[in-house]
């Protein structure tokens, strides 16, 4: 059978070592699964002294590289994130052709500060006629009356956001945003979609998971790590054997906000056709 743990992140990684050095101290790990760079860098660091030399299936790594896993190859395979961002930036300057400014929400995590870093190069690259501003560091309740003084010719790019200890569901993230800026709102992951936002070129933490689960059970059943190789999901979840081709994007809900067309699923990405 599988046991299935889920652990939750501690202040500092040294607690969170200790912390779950003794919460497993008597259970043997055949496998360990993994979401994130800092959960990944944690294995690495601190992973054999915890559960020993165990195989480890990650998802939801950025900027994946494989001299991040080549030292520990034999016992690491998993799915490296792609995020498009050049593409969902064309859809928002072909749809809201008026928007002259992104404004970027994103927290500061080590995938925030990431995905902050990648939207920034994206809209450097893409010639686009954007500036491009982050909002102000602040509570979340000064992030919803900031999204309410936005103009419309600004569209807000929601990235990874956690703005407190609160655990806020995703759902009441976006919503609340939408229902406080007449700006159009865009992001790059589909946990937001259906709450608010218009759309944009979505990544698939499903998709993500679903291939790590399929890669842990081959694993467990006898398959070296080493001969897995580590999928790549982009726009649309093709590559890696797993997601949507193009064209075969599924409708999973009906925006929420005040921009509430109805949406067109093409190529992987959302689209939303303005009344």
């Amino acid at each position: 059978g599988v046991l299935q743990q889920i652990e939750v992140r501690l202040q500092t990684r040294r607690g969170r070592a200790d912390y779950l050095r003794l919460q497993y101290r008597d259970f043997r790990a055949d496998l360990v699964i993994v979401t994130d760079n800092d959960a990944l860098s944690f294995m690495d660091e601190y992973g054999d002294g915890i559960f020993g030399r165990v195989p480890v299936v990650f998802a939801g790594v950025n900027e994946f590289d494989e001299s991040m896993i080549a030292s520990r190859r034999d016992l690491r395979t998993g799915v490296a994130e792609f995020v498009d961002y050049r593409n969902t930036l064309e859809a928002i300057r072909a749809l809201f052709p008026r928007v002259r400014e992104i404004r970027m929400l994103g927290d500061e995590s080590t995938t925030g500060r990431q995905t902050k870093a990648d939207l920034a190069a994206a809209v450097a690259e893409s010639g686009l006629p954007f500036a491009l501003k982050s909002f102000a560091p602040g509570s979340y309740e000064s992030v919803l009356a900031e999204a309410a003084s936005l103009p419309e010719t600004t569209a807000v790019v929601l990235l990874p956001y956690s703005p407190d200890q609160a655990a806020r569901p995703v759902s009441d993230l976006a919503g609340q945003l939408a229902a406080a800026s007449p700006a159009p709102i865009f992001s790059l992951w589909d946990f937001y979609f259906g709450y608010g936002i218009i759309g944009g070129c979505l990544t698939s933490g499903f998709a993500q998971g679903r291939e790590a689960g399929r890669m842990a059970l081959s694993v467990l059943s006898g398959v070296p790590p080493r001969s897995i190789p580590v999928a790549g999901l982009r726009r649309g979840w093709r590559g890696g054997g797993v997601g949507s081709a193009p064209g075969e994007a599924v409708e999973e809900g009906r925006p929420t906000s005040r921009h509430d067309p109805q949406p067109l699923h093409v190529g992987g990405h959302v689209h939303h056709e303005p009344r």
